[in-house]
Order: structure tokens, then C-alpha cells, then sequence
């Protein structure tokens, strides 16, 4: 497996694209600015240059190319396997009621057989998140590893979409599948964010991303007792207080508040959240967030002395808490990684990895990594 990454920005590559890399069992991920027509032209020149590649990206909310934080560029990484196939499907999903029954068709697309891993992009503003990984995981078995991320747009909500046949386009998901005995996948998910008080019962809810009541008692208050002067910059604080859901099966999610309603004492997060569920507040600190990104690029493996491709997922909320630090939490991976190991990403809407029971899981407010070779 050959790896090159490379960076457009300002109408320029910063170094020449290799095309003895191209071939019909090439990966290039591109992740670029949502205002994609000012990355058009380089864009255009990458896919005259490799005809024959497979090419996957979306939009962002930043892009990430080895230790740098950009925007307005495109973050690209070009891998060319050996021993390798791959096999990339698409579907579009025109409303979020759809998301389940297409999320169940994306996957479906794929011969099962010899299938080890998926990595998957998503528009998040047509698609509901968390309808589309439950139909992923009603369908694969859970040796089949998933990760990836939902595109963004800085947070605008606006408008986000995913490459597809060679164009960028809204209200799709795009999934390449990764077949074979020799392609190795490590993962990890991490957030650096700490536990504030005791675990919770979600006692009332709409059972899709609301909360009315936790043990019984409107959550708002609790929220706000617990944010302290926080509180009075509601919403827009809610970034530095996430909430970790814990579901049936004991997996955990961190998931970002977005909204708090006065007139009935809830809030709400991005992605489902059920009765019964139990949920603990967190809060975090820059030092802790940059901590945890670390803690990420610790617990992943690999080996040295071959190349090792790291796709880089962090979401725009940790972005909005770190602000002019947030450079950092990417500088500190490339620090604990490998020479070995080539590094590109982007900042999203939400993270895909697999959880502890192996289903994949949808997370807010993480750094997510997942790195790929060939043994």
C-alpha cells in the first residue's frame, strides 16, 4: 500500500500529485471547504489525474492536513492498495423518515462475504443521523467495522453534502467498502470530557432527541443549576456542556445540546434519545479536550515499518470550545503518531465508530480516528 497526502489552497497544490498512484483499486479522500467553488479547479485537476481512482470527501467544518488546521482547502490523501479491494455504493436520502430504510439499502449494496470494514460519509442535513446508523446496524454483523462521519458546514446547518460519482452533492451517503485478508483496521474514540454529578434517568422524553424530564424532575433546571453563570449564554454555551447517554446495551455517547425550551423545561441534542436511557452531564476544558484527543492517538495500533493511512474525524463542537486552540488537538496526534503514519480530516457534525457492543455508534463532541493498512 502507497500513501501520498496532499493540500490545495489558495488555487495551488503545495506539492505535485503523484499519478503513478492511480488505479481502479485507489482510495483519495477529499475533504474541503462546504464553498466548494473556489476548490472547483483543483479539484478538476485531481480527477484528471487519476481516472481510474475511487474518490470519497465531504464537506467540513475545517480541514485537518497533518498537523494543520485549514479552512477554505482541500485536505486530500491519495492510497493505492496492493491486496486490497474496494467498492464503493451511494444512496440518496430526500427526508429524514427515509433514513432507517435507506441506511438499510446502503449497506445492503455490499456482498457480505469477505466485507471487513466501511467507511461512511453522510450529508446531516437531510438525514437523521442516528435513523441512518440503526438501519446500518440492523443489517451488518458486528465484525464489519464502521466508521466515518456526517459533513458539515461550520456548524451553519445549511447546507452539507458528500462526493458522489465525481460531484459534490446534498442528501447523499457514501460508503466505500473494504475487502480482503490483508487490510487492517484500528479505531479509537475519545472526547476528554468530565463526569459532572450522578447518573440520570431519562423519564420523559419524545423519544427522538428531547428531554423533558430526568428522575422524574424537568431537566432545564438541573442543566442550568449545573452550567452556573454558563447558563445565562444558553445556547450557544451548550457546547462546553455536553451529556453522555448511556443506552440498553451500556453503550456510552456523548451528545451535543443544541436547543432549551423556557415554556416546557427541556432541551435538545443532536441524535435520538429515548426513555430510559440514563444520562450523566459532563464539561469540559481545553486542556482536557486537547487531553482526550491525545488519549485517541494513544489507543490506536499499528505497525512501524509500513504505510499507515489516519482518517481524522473531530466534530465542529469541540472546535467551537477550543476556538484558537483547536490546531492543538491536531498538532498532539501527529505528535504520538508514527513517521509512518499519514494524517488527514476534517471537523463534522457527528462521528461514526464502532461503540463497545460493536454496533456502530454515532458520537457529538469526540475526536474519532481510524487508520488503515495492509499486513
Amino acid at each position: 500500500m502507497r500513501v501520498q497526502v496532499n493540500l490545495y489552497e489558495n488555487g495551488s497544490w503545495n506539492k505535485e500529485l503523484d499519478g503513478s498512484l492511480d488505479s481502479a483499486n485507489t482510495l483519495i479522500t477529499v475533504f474541503s471547504s462546504s464553498e466548494f467553488k473556489k476548490n472547483e479547479i483543483g479539484f478538476n485537476e485531481l480527477c484528471k489525474k487519476f481516472p481510474n481512482a475511487i474518490i470519497t470527501g465531504c464537506s467540513t467544518g475545517g480541514e485537518i492536513y497533518k498537523e494543520e488546521l485549514h479552512d477554505g482547502s482541500l485536505s486530500v490523501s491519495i492510497t493505492k492498495f496492493e491486496k486490497t479491494k474496494i467498492i464503493a455504493k451511494h444512496i440518496k436520502i430526500e427526508n429524514e423518515k427515509e433514513s432507517f430504510d435507506r441506511g438499510c439499502n446502503l449497506v445492503e449494496q455490499f456482498e457480505q462475504k469477505g466485507l471487513k470494514s466501511l467507511f461512511i460519509l453522510s450529508d446531516s442535513i437531510t438525514v437523521n443521523s442516528s435513523s441512518l446508523v440503526d438501519g446500518f446496524n440492523s443489517v451488518l454483523s458486528r465484525n464489519v467495522i464502521v466508521t466515518g462521519g456526517m459533513a458539515s458546514d461550520s456548524g451553519k446547518f445549511e447546507k452539507t453534502w458528500v462526493f458522489v460519482d465525481r460531484k459534490a452533492m446534498p442528501s447523499h451517503v457514501s460508503a466505500i467498502g473494504f475487502y480482503g485478508d490483508n487490510i487492517e483496521i484500528s479505531y479509537a474514540s475519545e472526547g476528554g470530557w468530565n463526569r459532572y454529578g450522578l447518573e440520570r434517568l431519562v423519564t420523559s422524553s419524545d423519544n427522538k432527541n428531547t428531554i423533558y424530564t430526568v428522575d422524574d424532575k424537568p431537566i432545564l433546571k438541573l442543566y442550568k443549576d449545573y452550567m452556573g453563570e454558563h447558563s445565562k449564554n444558553l445556547p450557544s454555551s451548550a457546547f462546553q456542556f455536553p451529556i453522555l447517554v448511556i443506552d440498553e446495551e451500556g453503550d456510552t455517547k456523548v451528545r451535543a445540546v443544541f436547543a432549551a425550551n423556557e415554556e416546557t423545561q427541556s432541551i435538545s441534542v443532536y441524535s435520538e434519545i429515548k426513555e430510559g436511557n440514563k444520562i450523566i452531564f459532563l464539561k469540559g476544558s481545553p486542556h482536557y479536550i486537547i487531553g482526550g484527543a491525545q488519549q485517541a492517538a494513544q489507543n490506536v495500533q499499528y505497525p512501524p515499518n509500513t504505510s499507515v493511512l489516519a482518517l481524522v474525524v473531530s466534530c465542529v463542537g469541540r472546535r467551537a470550545v477550543l476556538q484558537e486552540q483547536t490546531e492543538d488537538e491536531v498538532e498532539i496526534i501527529e505528535e504520538v503518531f508514527n513517521d509512518n503514519v499519514s494524517q488527514v480530516g476534517f471537523y463534522s457534525h457527528g462521528e461514526l465508530s464502532p461503540q463497545a457492543s460493536g454496533k456502530c455508534g454515532l458520537f457529538n463532541q469526540t475526536m474519532t480516528l481510524s487508520l488503515i493498512w495492509e499486513s
